[in-house]
Protein backbone atom coordinates (compact mmCIF):
# COMPACT_ATOMS: atom_id res chain seq x y z
CA UNK A 1 0.00 0.00 0.00
CA UNK A 2 1.39 3.39 -0.96
CA UNK A 3 2.57 6.04 1.47
CA UNK A 4 0.04 8.77 0.67
CA UNK A 5 2.13 11.58 2.15
CA UNK A 6 5.07 10.66 -0.04
CA UNK A 7 2.74 10.23 -3.01
CA UNK A 8 1.23 13.70 -2.56
CA UNK A 9 4.68 15.21 -2.14
CA UNK A 10 5.82 13.68 -5.44
CA UNK A 11 2.79 15.14 -7.23
CA UNK A 12 3.48 18.61 -5.86
CA UNK A 13 7.19 18.31 -6.70
CA UNK A 14 6.22 17.43 -10.29
CA UNK A 15 4.27 20.69 -10.56
CA UNK A 16 0.76 19.28 -10.14
CA UNK A 17 -1.84 21.43 -8.37
CA UNK A 18 -2.98 19.58 -5.23
CA UNK A 19 -5.85 20.69 -2.97
CA UNK A 20 -6.45 19.34 0.52
CA UNK A 21 -10.22 19.11 0.97
CA UNK A 22 -11.75 19.68 4.46
CA UNK A 23 -9.69 21.82 6.82
CA UNK A 24 -9.41 20.12 10.19
CA UNK A 25 -6.75 18.45 12.28
CA UNK A 26 -6.09 15.76 9.67
CA UNK A 27 -5.47 18.35 6.93
CA UNK A 28 -3.24 20.40 9.22
CA UNK A 29 -1.28 17.30 10.17
CA UNK A 30 -0.83 16.57 6.45
CA UNK A 31 0.23 20.18 5.85
CA UNK A 32 2.93 20.02 8.53
CA UNK A 33 4.11 16.60 7.33
CA UNK A 34 4.49 17.77 3.73
CA UNK A 35 6.45 20.82 4.86
CA UNK A 36 8.57 19.10 7.52
CA UNK A 37 9.56 15.94 5.65
CA UNK A 38 9.32 16.90 1.97
CA UNK A 39 9.63 20.68 1.83
CA UNK A 40 6.50 21.12 -0.29
CA UNK A 41 3.00 22.55 0.22
CA UNK A 42 -0.37 22.09 -1.51
CA UNK A 43 -1.79 24.86 -3.69
CA UNK A 44 -4.90 25.39 -1.58
CA UNK A 45 -7.03 23.99 1.24
CA UNK A 46 -10.73 23.71 0.45
CA UNK A 47 -13.43 24.07 3.07
CA UNK A 48 -16.94 25.32 2.39
CA UNK A 49 -17.30 26.72 5.90
CA UNK A 50 -16.86 30.46 5.29
CA UNK A 51 -15.59 30.88 8.86
CA UNK A 52 -12.39 29.11 7.81
CA UNK A 53 -11.67 31.34 4.81
CA UNK A 54 -8.25 32.95 4.87
CA UNK A 55 -4.81 31.40 5.25
CA UNK A 56 -3.63 28.27 6.97
CA UNK A 57 -0.13 27.58 8.23
CA UNK A 58 2.69 28.45 5.80
CA UNK A 59 0.36 30.92 4.01
CA UNK A 60 -1.58 28.23 2.16
CA UNK A 61 -4.95 29.81 1.22
CA UNK A 62 -8.20 28.36 2.60
CA UNK A 63 -11.30 28.90 0.47
CA UNK A 64 -14.58 27.28 -0.64
CA UNK A 65 -14.62 24.82 -3.51
CA UNK A 66 -16.15 27.23 -6.05
CA UNK A 67 -13.46 29.85 -5.45
CA UNK A 68 -10.63 27.32 -5.58
CA UNK A 69 -11.91 25.88 -8.86
CA UNK A 70 -11.87 29.34 -10.43
CA UNK A 71 -8.47 30.35 -9.11
CA UNK A 72 -6.51 27.13 -9.66
CA UNK A 73 -6.52 25.26 -12.96
CA UNK A 74 -6.28 21.47 -13.08
CA UNK A 75 -6.76 20.87 -9.35
CA UNK A 76 -6.42 17.40 -7.93
CA UNK A 77 -8.31 16.81 -4.70
CA UNK A 78 -7.15 14.88 -1.65
CA UNK A 79 -9.95 14.50 0.90
CA UNK A 80 -8.78 14.86 4.50
CA UNK A 81 -11.77 13.48 6.40
CA UNK A 82 -12.56 10.28 8.26
CA UNK A 83 -16.27 10.87 8.59
CA UNK A 84 -17.26 12.56 5.36
CA UNK A 85 -14.88 11.27 2.69
CA UNK A 86 -17.51 9.40 0.68
CA UNK A 87 -20.06 12.19 0.97
CA UNK A 88 -17.46 14.69 -0.29
CA UNK A 89 -16.64 12.39 -3.22
CA UNK A 90 -20.33 12.29 -4.12
CA UNK A 91 -20.58 16.07 -3.88
CA UNK A 92 -17.54 16.55 -6.11
CA UNK A 93 -18.93 14.15 -8.70
CA UNK A 94 -22.24 16.07 -8.69
CA UNK A 95 -20.26 19.25 -9.38
CA UNK A 96 -18.66 17.69 -12.43
CA UNK A 97 -15.27 16.74 -10.99
CA UNK A 98 -13.90 13.66 -12.77
CA UNK A 99 -12.95 10.62 -10.66
CA UNK A 100 -9.36 10.80 -11.90
CA UNK A 101 -9.07 14.28 -10.35
CA UNK A 102 -9.85 12.85 -6.89
CA UNK A 103 -6.58 11.40 -5.58
CA UNK A 104 -8.15 9.16 -2.95
CA UNK A 105 -11.18 8.23 -5.08
CA UNK A 106 -13.52 5.37 -4.19
CA UNK A 107 -16.68 4.64 -6.25
CA UNK A 108 -19.76 5.80 -4.31
CA UNK A 109 -23.53 5.65 -4.56
CA UNK A 110 -26.33 7.39 -2.70
CA UNK A 111 -28.23 5.26 -0.24
CA UNK A 112 -30.05 5.55 3.05
CA UNK A 113 -27.67 4.05 5.54
CA UNK A 114 -25.71 4.44 8.76
CA UNK A 115 -22.46 6.23 8.02
CA UNK A 116 -20.11 4.74 10.57
CA UNK A 117 -21.09 1.17 9.88
CA UNK A 118 -19.46 1.40 6.48
CA UNK A 119 -16.86 3.95 7.46
CA UNK A 120 -15.23 2.45 10.53
CA UNK A 121 -13.84 -0.95 11.31
CA UNK A 122 -14.17 -1.27 15.08
CA UNK A 123 -12.10 -4.17 16.39
CA UNK A 124 -13.08 -4.89 19.98
CA UNK A 125 -10.91 -6.87 22.39
CA UNK A 126 -13.24 -9.19 24.29
CA UNK A 127 -13.18 -10.20 27.91
CA UNK A 128 -11.60 -13.42 29.04
CA UNK A 129 -14.86 -15.37 28.82
CA UNK A 130 -16.29 -13.64 25.73
CA UNK A 131 -15.18 -13.60 22.07
CA UNK A 132 -13.46 -10.77 20.29
CA UNK A 133 -15.95 -8.69 18.34
CA UNK A 134 -16.52 -6.30 15.49
CA UNK A 135 -18.81 -3.44 16.41
CA UNK A 136 -21.54 -2.58 13.93
CA UNK A 137 -22.80 0.86 14.74
CA UNK A 138 -21.29 3.95 16.31
CA UNK A 139 -24.72 5.29 17.18
CA UNK A 140 -23.36 7.30 20.08
CA UNK A 141 -19.64 7.66 20.66
CA UNK A 142 -20.14 7.86 24.41
CA UNK A 143 -22.23 4.77 25.04
CA UNK A 144 -21.39 1.11 24.78
CA UNK A 145 -21.68 -0.32 21.30
CA UNK A 146 -24.93 -2.26 20.95
CA UNK A 147 -24.65 -4.51 17.92
CA UNK A 148 -21.67 -6.82 17.46
CA UNK A 149 -20.51 -9.65 15.29
CA UNK A 150 -18.76 -12.09 17.59
CA UNK A 151 -15.76 -14.08 16.43
CA UNK A 152 -15.46 -17.48 18.13
CA UNK A 153 -11.94 -18.25 19.19
CA UNK A 154 -11.97 -21.63 20.91
CA UNK A 155 -8.68 -22.69 19.36
CA UNK A 156 -7.27 -19.27 18.58
CA UNK A 157 -7.96 -19.61 14.84
CA UNK A 158 -10.11 -17.23 12.78
CA UNK A 159 -10.67 -19.11 9.56
CA UNK A 160 -14.24 -17.89 9.01
CA UNK A 161 -13.62 -14.15 9.56
CA UNK A 162 -14.61 -13.18 6.01
CA UNK A 163 -17.81 -15.21 6.16
CA UNK A 164 -18.88 -13.63 9.46
CA UNK A 165 -18.00 -10.16 8.25
CA UNK A 166 -20.00 -10.53 5.03
CA UNK A 167 -22.92 -11.93 7.00
CA UNK A 168 -22.89 -8.88 9.26
CA UNK A 169 -23.24 -6.65 6.21
CA UNK A 170 -26.16 -8.70 4.95
CA UNK A 171 -27.98 -8.29 8.24
CA UNK A 172 -27.51 -4.55 8.14
CA UNK A 173 -28.54 -4.14 4.51
CA UNK A 174 -31.65 -6.18 5.16
CA UNK A 175 -32.67 -3.88 8.02
CA UNK A 176 -32.38 -6.63 10.59
CA UNK A 177 -30.16 -4.73 13.02
CA UNK A 178 -32.33 -2.99 15.59
CA UNK A 179 -29.62 -0.50 16.50
CA UNK A 180 -29.71 1.06 13.04
CA UNK A 181 -33.46 1.31 12.43
CA UNK A 182 -34.00 4.48 14.43
CA UNK A 183 -30.39 5.62 14.43
CA UNK A 184 -30.04 9.40 14.03
CA UNK A 185 -27.26 8.75 11.52
CA UNK A 186 -29.42 6.49 9.34
CA UNK A 187 -30.01 8.91 6.48
CA UNK A 188 -29.48 9.35 2.75
CA UNK A 189 -25.81 9.78 2.01
CA UNK A 190 -23.01 8.63 -0.24
CA UNK A 191 -21.26 5.41 0.71
CA UNK A 192 -18.96 2.96 -1.05
CA UNK A 193 -20.70 1.52 -4.09
CA UNK A 194 -22.06 -2.02 -4.00
CA UNK A 195 -20.03 -2.67 -7.12
CA UNK A 196 -16.83 -1.95 -5.19
CA UNK A 197 -15.41 -4.14 -2.41
CA UNK A 198 -16.27 -2.82 1.05
CA UNK A 199 -13.74 -0.27 2.26
CA UNK A 200 -13.16 1.17 5.72
CA UNK A 201 -11.83 4.69 6.21
CA UNK A 202 -10.93 4.27 9.87
CA UNK A 203 -9.66 1.15 11.62
CA UNK A 204 -10.16 1.45 15.37
CA UNK A 205 -8.87 -0.76 18.17
CA UNK A 206 -11.14 -0.83 21.20
CA UNK A 207 -11.72 -3.02 24.20
CA UNK A 208 -14.98 -4.14 25.68
CA UNK A 209 -14.38 -2.57 29.06
CA UNK A 210 -11.92 -0.18 30.67
CA UNK A 211 -12.05 -2.09 33.95
CA UNK A 212 -8.39 -3.06 33.57
CA UNK A 213 -7.39 0.61 33.49
CA UNK A 214 -4.74 1.97 35.86
CA UNK A 215 -7.15 4.76 36.81
CA UNK A 216 -10.77 5.69 36.45
CA UNK A 217 -11.34 7.57 33.27
CA UNK A 218 -14.23 9.98 33.38
CA UNK A 219 -16.50 7.38 31.75
CA UNK A 220 -16.08 4.94 34.66
CA UNK A 221 -16.46 7.67 37.22
CA UNK A 222 -19.79 8.99 36.05
CA UNK A 223 -20.98 5.48 35.27
CA UNK A 224 -20.97 4.41 38.89
CA UNK A 225 -17.41 3.34 39.69
CA UNK A 226 -17.64 0.19 37.61
CA UNK A 227 -13.99 -0.60 38.19
CA UNK A 228 -14.55 -1.14 41.90
CA UNK A 229 -17.61 -3.29 41.35
CA UNK A 230 -16.49 -5.62 38.58
CA UNK A 231 -13.22 -7.49 38.21
CA UNK A 232 -12.69 -8.08 34.51
CA UNK A 233 -9.81 -9.68 32.68
CA UNK A 234 -9.37 -9.08 28.98
CA UNK A 235 -8.71 -11.75 26.41
CA UNK A 236 -5.01 -12.27 25.88
CA UNK A 237 -3.29 -9.88 23.52
CA UNK A 238 -1.92 -12.83 21.58
CA UNK A 239 -5.44 -13.98 20.77
CA UNK A 240 -6.56 -10.46 19.90
CA UNK A 241 -3.55 -10.19 17.62
CA UNK A 242 -4.68 -13.28 15.66
CA UNK A 243 -8.19 -11.84 15.38
CA UNK A 244 -6.83 -8.51 14.16
CA UNK A 245 -4.57 -10.18 11.61
CA UNK A 246 -7.48 -12.22 10.20
CA UNK A 247 -9.55 -9.06 9.61
CA UNK A 248 -6.79 -6.88 8.21
CA UNK A 249 -5.71 -9.67 5.86
CA UNK A 250 -9.00 -9.21 3.97
CA UNK A 251 -7.72 -5.88 2.61
CA UNK A 252 -11.02 -4.06 3.17
CA UNK A 253 -9.59 -0.66 4.06
CA UNK A 254 -8.99 2.50 2.03
CA UNK A 255 -5.50 3.48 0.98
CA UNK A 256 -5.74 6.60 3.13
CA UNK A 257 -7.21 5.10 6.28
CA UNK A 258 -6.51 6.38 9.77
CA UNK A 259 -5.79 4.01 12.63
CA UNK A 260 -7.35 4.79 16.02
CA UNK A 261 -6.26 3.28 19.34
CA UNK A 262 -8.67 3.66 22.23
CA UNK A 263 -7.45 1.39 25.00
CA UNK A 264 -6.82 1.51 28.71
CA UNK A 265 -3.45 2.22 30.29
CA UNK A 266 -2.96 -1.37 31.31
CA UNK A 267 -0.27 -2.97 29.09
CA UNK A 268 -0.46 0.30 27.18
CA UNK A 269 2.93 0.18 25.49
CA UNK A 270 2.51 -3.47 24.57
CA UNK A 271 -0.90 -2.83 23.03
CA UNK A 272 0.42 -0.02 20.87
CA UNK A 273 3.23 -2.32 19.77
CA UNK A 274 0.66 -4.99 18.88
CA UNK A 275 -1.28 -2.60 16.66
CA UNK A 276 1.87 -1.37 14.93
CA UNK A 277 2.98 -4.93 14.25
CA UNK A 278 -0.35 -6.08 12.83
CA UNK A 279 -0.80 -3.02 10.63
CA UNK A 280 2.73 -3.46 9.29
CA UNK A 281 2.24 -7.20 8.76
CA UNK A 282 -0.85 -6.44 6.67
CA UNK A 283 1.35 -4.09 4.59
CA UNK A 284 -0.88 -1.13 5.42
CA UNK A 285 0.35 2.46 5.73
CA UNK A 286 -2.05 4.57 7.81
CA UNK A 287 -2.32 8.23 6.94
CA UNK A 288 -2.11 8.87 10.67
CA UNK A 289 -2.50 7.08 13.99
CA UNK A 290 -4.93 8.63 16.47
CA UNK A 291 -4.30 7.65 20.09
CA UNK A 292 -6.83 8.30 22.87
CA UNK A 293 -5.24 8.16 26.30
CA UNK A 294 -4.97 9.60 29.81
CA UNK A 295 -1.17 9.50 29.19
CA UNK A 296 -0.55 8.06 32.64
CA UNK A 297 1.98 5.64 31.15
CA UNK A 298 4.92 6.66 28.98
CA UNK A 299 5.10 4.53 25.83
CA UNK A 300 8.28 4.33 23.77
CA UNK A 301 6.18 3.18 20.81
CA UNK A 302 4.02 6.29 21.04
CA UNK A 303 7.13 8.45 21.42
CA UNK A 304 8.56 6.88 18.26
CA UNK A 305 5.34 7.64 16.34
CA UNK A 306 5.64 11.26 17.50
CA UNK A 307 9.26 11.39 16.34
CA UNK A 308 8.15 10.21 12.90
CA UNK A 309 5.19 12.59 12.70
CA UNK A 310 2.76 9.70 12.36
CA UNK A 311 0.28 10.40 15.16
CA UNK A 312 -1.95 12.84 16.93
CA UNK A 313 -3.03 12.24 20.50
CA UNK A 314 -6.32 12.96 22.25
CA UNK A 315 -5.22 13.49 25.85
CA UNK A 316 -8.03 12.91 28.35
CA UNK A 317 -7.15 15.74 30.73
CA UNK A 318 -10.68 16.77 31.82
CA UNK A 319 -9.49 18.97 34.69
CA UNK A 320 -7.26 21.90 35.50
CA UNK A 321 -6.34 21.09 39.09
CA UNK A 322 -4.94 18.11 40.92
CA UNK A 323 -7.93 17.95 43.26
CA UNK A 324 -10.57 17.81 40.54
CA UNK A 325 -8.49 15.38 38.49
CA UNK A 326 -8.45 13.07 41.50
CA UNK A 327 -12.24 13.30 41.78
CA UNK A 328 -12.70 12.40 38.12
CA UNK A 329 -10.04 9.71 37.73
CA UNK A 330 -10.08 8.50 41.34
CA UNK A 331 -6.29 8.40 41.34
CA UNK A 332 -3.73 11.06 42.29
CA UNK A 333 -1.89 11.16 38.96
CA UNK A 334 -2.38 14.70 37.66
CA UNK A 335 1.30 15.65 37.99
CA UNK A 336 2.42 12.37 36.42
CA UNK A 337 0.20 12.88 33.36
CA UNK A 338 1.53 16.42 32.88
CA UNK A 339 5.13 15.17 33.19
CA UNK A 340 4.48 12.53 30.54
CA UNK A 341 3.02 15.17 28.23
CA UNK A 342 6.18 17.24 28.60
CA UNK A 343 8.31 14.19 27.78
CA UNK A 344 6.24 13.45 24.69
CA UNK A 345 6.52 17.05 23.53
CA UNK A 346 10.31 16.83 23.71
CA UNK A 347 10.22 13.79 21.42
CA UNK A 348 7.56 15.08 19.03
CA UNK A 349 8.84 16.33 15.67
CA UNK A 350 5.98 18.86 15.73
CA UNK A 351 6.63 19.97 19.32
CA UNK A 352 3.29 18.79 20.69
CA UNK A 353 1.23 20.71 18.16
CA UNK A 354 -1.03 17.72 17.55
CA UNK A 355 -1.50 16.76 21.17
CA UNK A 356 -5.17 17.55 21.84
CA UNK A 357 -6.12 18.36 25.43
CA UNK A 358 -9.67 17.04 25.90
CA UNK A 359 -12.04 18.50 28.49
CA UNK A 360 -15.06 16.29 29.12
CA UNK A 361 -17.58 18.27 31.15
CA UNK A 362 -18.97 16.22 34.04
CA UNK A 363 -21.95 17.78 35.79
CA UNK A 364 -21.23 18.68 39.38
CA UNK A 365 -17.50 18.00 39.14
CA UNK A 366 -15.74 20.20 36.58
CA UNK A 367 -18.63 22.23 35.12
CA UNK A 368 -17.55 25.52 36.66
CA UNK A 369 -15.56 28.52 35.34
CA UNK A 370 -12.79 28.23 37.93
CA UNK A 371 -11.88 24.67 36.94
CA UNK A 372 -12.09 25.38 33.22
CA UNK A 373 -9.92 28.49 33.62
CA UNK A 374 -7.29 26.39 35.40
CA UNK A 375 -7.45 23.84 32.55
CA UNK A 376 -7.07 26.65 30.01
CA UNK A 377 -4.11 28.08 31.90
CA UNK A 378 -2.35 24.69 31.83
CA UNK A 379 -3.03 24.20 28.11
CA UNK A 380 -1.57 27.62 27.33
CA UNK A 381 1.43 27.01 29.61
CA UNK A 382 2.15 23.78 27.70
CA UNK A 383 1.91 25.69 24.38
CA UNK A 384 -0.70 23.28 22.99
CA UNK A 385 -2.73 24.32 19.96
CA UNK A 386 -5.67 21.91 19.70
CA UNK A 387 -8.35 21.24 22.32
CA UNK A 388 -11.51 19.17 22.41
CA UNK A 389 -14.76 19.69 24.33
CA UNK A 390 -17.21 16.96 25.18
CA UNK A 391 -20.09 16.51 27.62
CA UNK A 392 -21.10 13.99 30.28
CA UNK A 393 -22.72 11.23 28.24
CA UNK A 394 -24.83 10.02 31.17
CA UNK A 395 -26.63 13.34 31.53
CA UNK A 396 -28.84 15.54 29.37
CA UNK A 397 -27.57 19.06 28.84
CA UNK A 398 -29.89 21.81 30.06
CA UNK A 399 -29.80 25.50 29.12
CA UNK A 400 -27.29 26.29 31.84
CA UNK A 401 -24.98 23.57 30.50
CA UNK A 402 -25.26 24.94 26.97
CA UNK A 403 -24.38 28.43 28.18
CA UNK A 404 -21.35 27.02 30.01
CA UNK A 405 -20.20 25.26 26.84
CA UNK A 406 -20.59 28.48 24.86
CA UNK A 407 -18.56 30.40 27.43
CA UNK A 408 -15.83 27.73 27.31
CA UNK A 409 -15.73 28.07 23.54
CA UNK A 410 -15.39 31.85 23.75
CA UNK A 411 -12.47 31.47 26.15
CA UNK A 412 -10.78 28.89 23.89
CA UNK A 413 -11.04 30.98 20.76
CA UNK A 414 -10.03 34.08 22.69
CA UNK A 415 -6.84 32.27 23.70
CA UNK A 416 -6.12 31.41 20.05
CA UNK A 417 -6.79 27.69 20.52
CA UNK A 418 -8.43 25.50 17.90
CA UNK A 419 -11.37 23.26 18.79
CA UNK A 420 -11.45 19.86 17.13
CA UNK A 421 -13.76 16.82 17.35
CA UNK A 422 -16.82 19.03 17.76
CA UNK A 423 -19.14 16.31 16.46
CA UNK A 424 -18.32 13.79 19.19
CA UNK A 425 -20.97 15.20 21.50
CA UNK A 426 -24.57 16.18 20.74
CA UNK A 427 -24.50 18.77 23.56
CA UNK A 428 -21.38 20.47 22.17
CA UNK A 429 -22.80 20.47 18.64
CA UNK A 430 -26.07 21.96 19.87
CA UNK A 431 -24.44 24.61 22.03
CA UNK A 432 -22.06 25.76 19.30
CA UNK A 433 -24.53 25.32 16.46
CA UNK A 434 -22.07 23.20 14.51
CA UNK A 435 -22.92 21.09 11.48
CA UNK A 436 -23.05 17.79 13.31
CA UNK A 437 -23.91 14.42 11.90
CA UNK A 438 -26.07 13.93 14.99
CA UNK A 439 -28.43 16.72 13.93
CA UNK A 440 -28.76 15.95 10.22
Amino acid sequence: MKDLKQFLASKITNGEQVALYCYGILAEHMLFSLKQFYGVLPAVIIDNDERKRGTAEFNVPVMPFADAQKQFAGLQYFICSDDFKYTIIGDLLEKGVLPEAIINYVPVEKRRTCLYFYNRLLLVQGCENTPNKLSHCNRDSFKSQIAFTEFPCEDGRYENTEELLRHSFEAFEGGRLEVCRDCVMNKEQYIVSRDCPKHYKSVAFYQETCADCLSHCVYCCVGGNSKNEISVRMRTLEDFSKFTASVLALGWVDDDFTCALDMSEWEYDRKIDLVLQEVSRAQLTPLVYKVNSCLLVYSEHLADLLRRGMVYVIWSLDAGTRETYRKIKQIDAFDKAVRNVRRYMQEDVFGGRFLVAKYLIVKGINDNPEEFDAYLCLVKELNLRFVSLSFDFYADADEQDLRFIQECYRKLTGAGLELTYKNNSAAIAKALNMNSILSQ
